[in-house]
């Protein structure tokens, strides 16, 4: 399922509701302890005071953040290993299918050898999509220990990734339009030892009251696991707080 129109009126919504002080094209550069307080040091040059901090952010971004004040929290997170990946969406003629859209795409094992790590039959997914001239396939390449596909240019890419198709799925015909986008150091991986990793991290930041971490790298990649975390972090955060915890079941 999806937000009719797209994941990106999530954003907007968030937006044009939030009552708070947002700052875009702003990094930070320094995150201090400050007695009771942190204090985190923009690259615009102003410096921030707060009782709480939360980093979402990608585990190599956090592990940076947290070298100063809590340097075994940094060390786990710099242990999460980031894959680079791509996203290709070709649109093929109808006639290129020879068998049935009968689920909705395939994942492929690395044992496989190919490129592929997943395919999406789009109009499967959402019927919104369906056309009955052509059918939009997207493939996404890229996982840990393979990054074969970084060396190729987006033509070189999207013929490799068809050639593949023709493979699994038996495509008669080449795709009328093709469109790439590559994500670098996207997708944290899960590997041997994480649980280890964040057992040390919540050791490290339960000796730092008011200092969360949230994201994809910790306990769940995709949008729904990312969801619950942020919640759990907020209840948390706000129960620190000494903060009523607002219903998250109402309206946003």
């Amino acid at each position: 399922m999806t937000l009719d129109g797209g994941l990106t009126r999530l954003v907007d919504a968030l937006a044009r509701t939030f009552d708070g002080d947002v700052r875009l094209g702003v990094q930070v550069r320094g995150l201090h302890s400050r007695g009771h307080q942190y204090q985190l040091q923009l690259s615009d040059g102003t410096e921030l005071a707060a009782d709480a901090v939360v980093l979402a952010t990608p585990a190599f971004v956090t592990a940076g953040l947290l070298a100063e004040i809590a340097p075994q929290a940094a060390a786990a997170a710099a242990e999460v290993p980031y894959a680079d990946v791509a996203s290709v969406t070709l649109v093929y003629p109808r006639e290129a299918l020879t068998r049935d859209l009968d689920g909705t795409g395939f994942l492929v094992p690395p044992e496989e050898g190919l490129m592929l790590v997943g395919c999406s039959w789009l109009p499967a997914k959402w019927p919104q999509l369906a056309d009955p001239a052509t059918v939009l396939i997207r493939a996404m390449v890229g996982r840990h220990g393979d990054r074969r596909f970084v060396a190729l240019d987006d033509d070189e890419l999207v013929a490799g990734v068809h050639d593949e198709l023709v493979c699994t799925m038996g495509m008669s015909a080449a795709p009328k339009e093709a469109h790439v986008q590559r994500w670098p150091r996207a997708m944290p991986q899960y590997t041997v030892g994480h649980q280890g990793r964040l057992d040390r991290l919540d050791r490290a930041l339960g000796r730092l009251p008011g200092l969360y971490v949230t994201g994809a790298a910790y306990r769940g990649v995709g949008l729904a696991s990312c969801v619950v975390q942020a919640e759990r972090t907020a209840q948390d955060l706000l129960t620190q707080l000494g903060t009523d915890c607002p219903s998250t079941t109402g309206p946003a």
